[in-house]
């Protein structure tokens, strides 16, 4: 376990959103997140109800698509970030009907959040 944040804690000291946040903040963040690693062409439901994810994308591309049409909304690589619209009580309802499409095999980090009701 200690090998898997310190793994957590290299990748994401290079977000910007984190440079600043110092080692020993960054540190005990790694122990909320979860690395996930999934095959090419797997999917994942973005804004679950009742879910807050943020997801840190460690290595591979995704494709970000509607539920109803397959509309291409987003293409996104290493080093992004996605879900965080997930954090806003009234986000948009059409965000509730996107998935993520794996163009590549993808590892990422991930961060569930308490929703209002578990505070």
């Amino acid at each position: 376990m200690v090998m898997k944040n310190v793994t957590k804690f290299r990748f994401l000291k290079d977000f910007n959103l984190f440079k600043k946040m110092g080692k020993k903040n960054l540190m005990a963040m790694c122990y909320l997140l979860e690395m996930i690693n999934v095959k090419k062409g797997e999917t994942l439901l973005l804004n679950k109800e009742n879910e807050k994810v943020v997801y840190f994308m460690n290595t591979g591309s995704i494709k970000i698509v509607t539920n109803e049409h397959e509309h291409t909304r987003s293409i996104l690589q290493m080093g992004n970030i996605f879900g965080e619209l997930a954090l806003y009580e009234d986000a948009d309802s059409s965000e509730n009907n996107e998935k993520v499409v794996m163009l590549e095999a993808v590892s990422y980090t991930h961060l569930t959040l308490p929703t209002n009701r578990e505070v």
